[in-house]
């Protein structure tokens, strides 16, 4: 850690490795950025401290605006050495997810940079006045709407500030007939999204069964039919094109992987057809789009590892355990969600998941190499005096194949295989 003050003047790295002996110019490179930032800053310019955090114990943000009778050096705080004359301290709930105090904090910093706030936080005396000084920086600035815009759309910079300098003009020219009504349509604007009841935090538990599942049937549903509706356009479709043949292609391979393990209990045709309804009922009633619908690794190990137990234990009833699985994983979801299970998320760790993919990944490795060990056992390797031996019994079967194709006719019966033919036996 270096002291911006310069403290710590002896960072060194080892002499038989390199660049750095003692770090003067390190020092001499961070004293040339300081003096840049300061070059651009005029005489007598002071700074101000944005502090912001969450604490667990408040219902309701704590905001404080200190303003200092005089400025003072506090060391370790701004990157160049400025005398600090205004403090900002915000402290929001921590359960509340309406409040984001990084980007509050990031705002408050955008609106001390503007002359025209500072100025005004210097003689400010009540906290409307600073109000409207918030106001008035919001009608100067220049906003860009969410959505696709190009850049050519955009006004010329000279352009922008020519409507401001008008604004202004027009301010003054009417200064005296409604100079306090500034921050009327942004209240109402503000009062407008407060009116509805606030966002429930998704980790904490309600006081009845399924009141997380009741709740976001409620934020959920209003705009069920937007939903069909917004998709309805030309954006949309290279994505539905995209994500069709994506759950496509995972059905058949995972399909056809499936009717190989489970000698065609459930091959591709069933995973088709049950990935195409599950998709569209969870679609229907606006499921999580996270969650993947459809066959996937974890799915085909386990169906394997089932119908290896009910081949050796109880034969031709796989389908019926696979039948009550689904139904007992029905049931302990339902439990799950009654019990607001999901809000134990926030005790998970990225270990948790990392541990499940290494599990996976071990299977697969472990399916292939047993694989390649069946594969080697019915076709071992020979050695050169086994495989010329074995080439010598097959010649003669391969002589004759070729002479049964050369006579160029279907109806006649192929020559026996070498095996069965007592006289291409081998030694």
């Amino acid at each position: 850690v270096l002291d911006m003050n310069g403290a710590h003047g002896g960072l060194k790295r080892n002499s038989t490795q390199g660049s750095f002996k003692r770090n003067e110019s390190f020092d001499s490179m961070v004293k040339a950025r300081k003096q840049d930032i300061l070059s651009c800053m005029e005489d007598g310019t002071e700074g101000a401290i944005v502090l912001v955090g969450t604490l667990d114990d408040i219902d309701k943000p704590i905001v404080a605006f200190v303003r200092l009778a005089e400025a003072i050096v506090m060391p370790n705080t701004i990157e160049v050495s400025l005398p600090v004359r205004f403090i900002f301290i915000l402290l929001t709930p921590s359960d509340n997810m309406n409040m984001d105090h990084h980007e509050i904090g990031r705002s408050f910093c955008t609106l001390m940079s503007n002359p025209a706030f500072h100025n005004v936080a210097y003689r400010v005396e009540e906290k409307q006045e600073l109000l409207h000084a918030i106001n008035e920086f919001l009608d100067d600035s220049v906003v860009l709407p969410p959505g696709d815009w190009d850049r050519k759309h955009i006004l010329p910079i000279n352009e922008i500030m020519e409507m401001r300098q008008r604004r202004k003009a027009r301010k003054g020219q009417n200064d005296g007939d409604g100079g306090g009504d500034g921050g009327g349509p942004g209240d109402d604007g503000g009062d407008d999204k407060d009116k509805g009841p606030p966002k429930r935090n998704p980790m904490q538990r309600t006081s009845v069964p399924f009141g997380g599942l009741i709740d976001d049937i409620k934020n959920r549903y209003p705009q069920f039919l937007s939903d069909f509706k917004d998709g309805l356009n030309s954006q949309c479709l290279a994505a539905t094109i995209f994500i069709y043949f994506a759950a496509l292609s995972g059905a058949i391979a995972f399909g056809g992987i499936m009717g190989t393990k489970t000698e065609n209990d459930i091959g591709i045709s069933e995973t088709l057809i049950m990935t195409c309804i599950c998709g569209v009922i969870f679609a229907l009633f606006s499921g999580c789009p996270l969650i993947i619908i459809g066959t996937t690794g974890p799915v085909l190990l386990y169906d394997e590892a089932l119908f290896e137990f009910c081949r050796n234990t109880l034969p031709k009833q796989f389908l019926y355990w696979r039948v009550w699985v689904g139904i007992w994983t029905f049931i302990i979801s339902l439990v799950v969600a009654g019990f607001q299970g999901s809000t134990l998320v926030r005790f998970f760790t990225k270990f948790t998941k990392d541990i499940f993919a290494g599990l996976v990944s071990l299977l697969f490795i472990y399916e292939a190499l047993r694989k390649l060990f069946k594969i080697f056992q019915a076709h071992p390797l020979m050695g050169s005096v086994d495989y010329c031996n074995h080439y010598s019994s097959l010649a003669p079967c391969i002589k004759s194949l070729d002479d049964w194709n050369s006579t160029g006719t279907s109806t006649e019966d192929p020559p026996p295989l070498c095996g069965d033919n007592p006289e291409h036996q081998g030694p």
